[in-house]
C-alpha cells in the first residue's frame, strides 16, 4: 500500500478529498490490468480553504502520492510542484502575471525539456473577476497544457456564491473535481506537535496533551488564526524552551513541563496580541 494513501484519506478538514483518493486508488490498480490505448488523465482540482498552510500540505502529500503510486501521471523537473500567488492585472493593462506564471513553470524544468508534475495557482485576487479577459487568457494557458500537470487551482473565501461563480469558469475549460478545506481538530494539531516532538526524542503524558489542546483551543478561537502555520512555530517554540533550560526534564513530558505554553501564560497572551496588531496594521 502507499505510505501516502492513509494520510490523504484521513486528511483531516479536507472533504472530498478522500473520495478522490480511493477512486485514484482504484484507477491505478485497473491500469495495471486493462488494457490502455491513450493517456487516462486525472482531473484538475479546484481548493476552497481557509488555510494556506494546510493547503500546502495537502498538496505535498499529495504529490508524494502520486509520486509513488507511479502509473498516474509523470513528473519531470527540479521539484514535483510548483506553487504560484496570481496577482489580480485589471482591463485595459498588461497580463504581466501570465508571463510571470509562464517563467516559473519554465525554471521548474531545470535541465529537462518541460516540467511535468503539480501546479498550483493561487485565485484569490481574480474571485469576481473570472469572466475578465485576462481570465480567460489563464484559462486557455492552461487548458492546453493540463495534459502535462495536475493544475491546482485554489481560492480562500466563505463565500460560497463567489466560490460556484469561479467554478463556472474553470469547468468550462478544465475537468474539476472540488475539495473544500477546513481548519483541522484541535487533537490533529496536538498530534503534529507530538510528532515534532518526537523527532528530538520527547514524548507526551496526557497531562501534557491536555495543556496543548486548551492553549490550541484558544488560539483557534481566533478567526485569523493561520492553523497550521502556527501550530508550526508553537511546536518550535516549545523545542527552543527545552533546549534552553539549564536542567533537561524527563523525555516524557508532563504538564508541569510545560506551564510556559499553558492557556493562560504570558505566551499565548503576546501571540494573541501579535494576531490583534496585525489585523489593526492591516
Amino acid at each position: 500500500m502507499n505510505p501516502y494513501y492513509d494520510k490523504l484519506i484521513n486528511f483531516d478538514g479536507a472533504r472530498g478529498l478522500d473520495r478522490l483518493v480511493r477512486k485514484w486508488a482504484v484507477l491505478s490498480s485497473n491500469l495495471k490490468t486493462l488494457p490502455v490505448n491513450g493517456p487516462v488523465l486525472l482531473p484538475d482540482l479546484f481548493v476552497v480553504s481557509q488555510s494556506d498552510t494546510m493547503l500546502s500540505r495537502m498538496i505535498d502529500t499529495l504529490s508524494s502520492y502520486l509520486i509513488t503510486q507511479k502509473n498516474l501521471m509523470d513528473f519531470s523537473g527540479d521539484v514535483p510542484y510548483f506553487e504560484f500567488m496570481m496577482n489580480y492585472c485589471p482591463p485595459g493593462t498588461g497580463f504581466g502575471e501570465l508571463k510571470r506564471l509562464i517563467d516559473g513553470i519554465s525554471d521548474c524544468a531545470g535541465y529537462r525539456n518541460e516540467f511535468r508534475g503539480i501546479v498550483h495557482i493561487k485565485l484569490d485576487y481574480w474571485l469576481g473577476h473570472q469572466e475578465e479577459h485576462h481570465f480567460i487568457d489563464l484559462m486557455d494557458y492552461l487548458s492546453e497544457n493540463t495534459h502535462k500537470w495536475l493544475i491546482i487551482l485554489s481560492v480562500s473565501t466563505k463565500n460560497e456564491g463567489k466560490a460556484d461563480a469561479m467554478e463556472s469558469i474553470l469547468s468550462m475549460f478544465l475537468r474539476i473535481e472540488r475539495i473544500t478545506l477546513h481548519r483541522a481538530s484541535t487533537p490533529t494539531y496536538v498530534s503534529e506537535i507530538e510528532e515534532l516532538l518526537a523527532d528530538y526524542g520527547f514524548a507526551l503524558d496526557d497531562s501534557a496533551r491536555e495543556l496543548l489542546s486548551e492553549s490550541i483551543d484558544i488560539l483557534r478561537g481566533n478567526r485569523y488564526f493561520d492553523s497550521a502555520g502556527a501550530v508550526d512555530l508553537f511546536g518550535s517554540d516549545i523545542i527552543y524552551e527545552l533546549y534552553a533550560r539549564e536542567n533537561m526534564s524527563a523525555m516524557t513530558l508532563t504538564a508541569a513541563d510545560l506551564q510556559t505554553f499553558s492557556k493562560d501564560s504570558p505566551y499565548i497572551q503576546r501571540t494573541l496580541q501579535k494576531v490583534r496588531k496585525r489585523i489593526g496594521f492591516a
